[in-house]
């Protein structure tokens, strides 16, 4: 993460805040449309792709959450013990779920070659990487997941 440093007033220091308390606001005011919207055409087309795409979005509305802070002033603040897990869980979330939804959306497994067994790799990576954030947490760091985060 970047830390830049900058002296600033007390009045600057709200601004500041309060700009960047709407932004985010208006970040969650949008995914929850998108979500619900999305739902709205999961129970009307009864597509698997629609409830995946939720997952994602979910995902990557509790990774904001968790590294904005929001969350554990919002959703789980009498639990400080269990932001640092939940750092990891987001993070995992964030690579799972959108790779089971390009799966299913571009129907990869029926174009199998090198393209299936890599996303299959990685889907096995990735729900084995869920299943340590959830079991072993501490043990975590040893799956390497910056390394396996870019392909």
């Amino acid at each position: 993460m970047v830390l830049p440093l900058e002296l600033v007033d007390e009045t600057s220091f709200i601004e500041g805040k309060v700009l960047d308390t709407a932004l985010f606001s208006l970040f969650f005011g949008g995914m929850i449309v998108i979500v619900l919207y999305n739902l709205s055409l999961l129970i009307f087309t009864r597509d698997l792709s629609y409830l995946l795409y939720v997952l994602y979005l979910l995902s990557a509305m509790f990774y904001v959450g968790t590294m904005s802070g929001f969350g554990q002033l919002v959703l789980w603040p009498g639990a400080p013990p269990f932001s640092a897990r939940f750092y990891t869980l987001s993070a995992t979330l964030c690579f799972l779920t959108p790779l089971l939804f390009v799966v299913r959306f571009l129907q990869v497994r029926k174009y199998g070659g090198w393209v299936w067994h890599i996303t299959w790799v990685l889907g096995c990576y990735w729900i084995t990487v869920l299943l340590a954030v959830l079991l072993v947490p501490e043990h975590a760091h040893w799956l390497f997941m910056e390394y396996v985060a870019l392909p």
